[in-house]
């Protein structure tokens, strides 16, 4: 078994780092509109650190649930996929 309050928090991280990239992002209709000056690419870098946070917190849930949680979201998706395709 592993530490739900752990889960929730690392959760809760990824969270944050997407809500500052849809924030950081916000100010930009295009990609184009990252490269005008230094300080868009600044902004740019910043949300690549952000992408970045939230791939390491995947990657500690699948630590701290002992590869467990995740793999059971995407058999159980998996598995209502699987059921729906076979009533069409």
């Amino acid at each position: 078994m592993y530490d739900n309050s752990l889960v929730i928090d690392i959760v809760d991280e990824m969270i944050e780092a997407t809500q500052k990239i849809k924030s950081r992002c916000s100010k930009f209709s295009c990609a184009d509109d990252f490269m005008v000056d230094e300080q868009s690419q600044i902004v740019l870098d910043s949300i690549c650190m952000q992408l970045i946070t939230i791939g390491t917190a995947v990657k500690e849930i699948d630590k701290v649930t002992n590869k467990k949680l995740l793999i059971d979201e995407l058999l159980s998706v998996l598995s209502t996929i699987e059921t729906d395709l076979r009533l069409v």
